[in-house]
């Protein structure tokens, strides 16, 4: 399961984007005053590219982020006076950019840089190799460096509000990654090595420019939410059968004509959203086999007629009898949904 102390909700208009609170850790010390004295003896180079030593690193933070907080462990360590350096939380300042040199902060776990100018990550972005948290929202990035698949203790990667068109192949080795989020990007495809995400629970696509999904994106069998509202997806692959965990699927707002058969195997799908896209015919299998389904919204589509085509029995999967719909009730349930205009998530 998600590790749910990863994010505080963050106060704005992205639903689907969270951000890490610095306001609600209770071992937070202020970075000016922690690090004073060591720090007025430092003049950390403008573009950081020397930087060697925790000392110069928080200093050269300071220089872009003046309110940045620190968190520390409790036992004592080389690195700091109250024990190992595990949090960074540098939201709102002008960086535009990180140090090449990152090996002063091996033990860091989690790293926060939201809403700053930073345009680029350094290839060294592998050697924080306690890595678990990565919140770079609200920049400029473009481009991730292939280092980026290095984090392999990595779980949280937040990206939402850049300019990335394209996401490295190495994306797929981050083996234990959670939660992705990229809503509010440029990404007109995914790699294909999406699908070697196994621990992936949660993925977040939303305002993008994705026409089409990779067949490997049926591997995520750990895949619980998937939000890929606002983009121009005009088909789905035969292969989302292969999401087994699937509870939530939004698809509002974008160019579906038509749904593959296979979709009523997401035996576990609790919510479906469907507004606002091209169909003309609903499959009945998304009510007779969906027999968890409580969610399903479907205005906003150019209704002609409901699919009477009766679903296959379903492979190793029985029915709960209380649940059981006679096809002809599902027809006059179906037909009643689409006179109901619901609201937009």
């Amino acid at each position: 399961m998600i590790d749910r102390g990863l994010a505080g909700a963050f106060p704005g208009a992205f639903p689907e984007c969270h951000f890490l609170n610095t306001h609600t850790h209770t071992h937070t010390h202020n970075a000016h005053t922690q690090h004073n004295n060591n720090m007025s003896d430092v003049v950390a180079n403008g573009d950081g590219n020397d930087i060697k030593s925790l000392t110069e690193f928080l200093a050269f933070l300071r220089r872009h982020v003046p309110d940045f907080n620190v968190e520390c462990g409790e036992q004592p360590s080389f690195m700091t006076r109250n024990g190992p350096l595990l949090r960074i939380f540098a939201d709102g300042g002008s960086l535009t950019t990180l140090p090449n040199t990152l090996d002063c902060l091996r033990s860091l776990e989690t790293l926060s840089l939201c809403r700053n100018d930073i345009v680029a990550l350094p290839n060294s972005i592998d050697r924080l190799s306690s890595l678990r948290r990565l919140s770079i929202s609200i920049n400029r990035l473009a481009v991730l460096p292939n280092a980026i698949g290095r984090l392999s203790s990595l779980r949280w990667l937040q990206l939402c509000h850049n300019q990335l068109t394209v996401l490295p192949k190495s994306i797929g080795r981050l083996s234990s990654l959670q939660c992705l989020y990229l809503t509010y990007n440029q990404l007109a495809a995914l790699p294909n090595s999406i699908g070697r995400l196994s621990c992936l629970e949660a993925l977040y696509l939303s305002n993008n420019q994705l026409s089409v999904l990779p067949k490997s994106i049926g591997h995520l069998f750990s895949l619980r939410r998937l939000y890929l509202n606002h983009n121009q997806l005009s088909v789905l692959p035969d292969s989302i059968d292969g999401l087994s965990s699937l509870q939530e699927l939004h698809l509002i707002d974008n160019h579906l004509t038509v749904l593959p058969d296979t979709v009523e195997y997401l035996y576990d799908l609790v919510d479906l959203h469907l507004n606002d896209n091209r169909l003309t015919a609903l499959p009945a299998s998304i009510v007779d086999g969906m027999i968890d389904l409580d969610t399903l919204t479907l205005d906003g589509n150019p209704w002609e007629t409901i699919n009477p085509r009766k679903p296959e029995p379903r492979p190793q999967q029985q029915l709960q009898p209380q649940r059981l719909v006679d096809i002809a009730t599902a027809f006059v349930y179906c037909e009643m949904l689409l006179l109901v205009t619901s609201s937009p998530l």
